[in-house]
C-alpha cells in the first residue's frame, strides 16, 4: 500500500515538473495573459434588467432590501420593521 502511495506521489511530482514549462510556453486555456498585473481585464458592462429594483444595504443590520421597501432615518437607509428601534 505504501509503495502505491509513493508511486502516485512520484507520478504527480513528475507531472508538475514536466507540465510547468508547457504551461508557461503555450499558456493555460481560458486564462488571460496580462503584461501589467495592476490593470484588470475589460469586462463588458451588463445591461440593467427591465423592471428590476435598485437594492441597498441597511445601515444598521446590513441586510439588502429594495429601496422601495426601506426608508431613510436620520440620513441613513434602514429596514422598516426591525431597525427603527
Amino acid at each position: 500500500m505504501i509503495r502505491l502511495l509513493l508511486f502516485i506521489g512520484l507520478m504527480y511530482l513528475l507531472y508538475v515538473v514536466i507540465s510547468k514549462p508547457f504551461h508557461e510556453l503555450f499558456g493555460r486555456p481560458n486564462q488571460p495573459k496580462f503584461n501589467d498585473p495592476k490593470s484588470p481585464p475589460n469586462k463588458p458592462k451588463s445591461k440593467p434588467v427591465e423592471g428590476a429594483e435598485e437594492m441597498a444595504a441597511c445601515a444598521l443590520c446590513g441586510t439588502f432590501i429594495s429601496r422601495r421597501e426601506g426608508e431613510m432615518r436620520d440620513g441613513k437607509f434602514v429596514c422598516r420593521p426591525s431597525c427603527h428601534k
